[in-house]
């Protein structure tokens, strides 16, 4: 369900969120790997800061390999592809249903350098 208040794509979020970052609201696909799984989850990046990203995963993945869906339990560190952005590693920090959020583990000046123009400044 969307939100008539929430930004557009490539709007910033407002500032009265609590997050340490602030984020952009995107819609770019990607897809999420980890160490020790075959395959990879297809997902779609929501939003994205200079701290992390909100995904929705692909829902005709959820549910049907366990190996994979097991890369996003809460805790799993992955490495989050985003088309002719590269690579980014990450944790899952929490999850529900076909959704879930990342931390990056590079510092967030090497996160905006990877997303020129969309990663906001704090």
């Amino acid at each position: 369900m969307h939100n008539e208040q929430e930004p557009k794509a490539g709007q910033p979020v407002r500032e009265d969120d609590r997050r340490q970052h602030r984020r952009s609201r995107v819609l770019w696909g990607a897809t999420l790997t980890a160490d020790g799984i075959d395959g990879e989850l297809t997902c779609t990046v929501v939003d994205i800061s200079a701290g992390g990203a909100k995904l929705m995963m692909n829902a005709s993945m959820m549910g049907r390999d366990p190996d994979l869906l097991s890369m996003v339990t809460p805790g799993a560190r992955v490495t989050l592809s985003v088309r002719a952005s590269g690579s980014v590693p990450a944790e899952i920090v929490w999850q529900e249903d076909d959704r879930a959020g990342l931390r990056f583990l590079i510092d967030p000046e090497d996160v905006r350098a990877r997303f020129p123009g969309v990663v906001p400044r704090d």
